[in-house]
């Protein structure tokens, strides 16, 4: 959802109780994901970079990239399983995308 200055915002809706889910300072919040633990898998666009995070239950948890998208020149968190695995995606120099899993120990 946008505001008035066109800035992304994530919610989620929990029967009649929605919460907001923007990550602090973030341009842009975008849910991409939940699982049936009710983690929500986040990207968060900053001026210089995009971040990603998974939330629970009000607690914001940062999720690093995987080595192989470190330097690129974009990446995104696609979604989160119930064991806590995430996966996502990554554009090396020539946009050319590629996909990871990265699985929670």
């Amino acid at each position: 959802m946008s505001d008035q200055s066109w800035y992304q915002h994530a919610y989620v809706q929990q029967g009649t109780k929605t919460t907001c889910l923007d990550v602090p300072g973030a341009l842009a919040t975008l849910a991409w994901d939940i699982n049936n633990l009710g983690e929500v898998a986040l990207n968060a666009a900053f001026t210089d970079s995009m971040q990603h995070y998974l939330w629970k239950n009000g607690a914001l948890t940062a999720i690093p990239d995987v080595p192989a998208s470190w330097g690129s020149l974009s990446s995104l968190i696609s979604g989160v399983n119930d064991l806590g695995d995430y996966y996502g995606q990554w554009a090396d120099a020539n946009w050319a995308w590629h996909g990871f899993i990265a699985l929670r120990k």
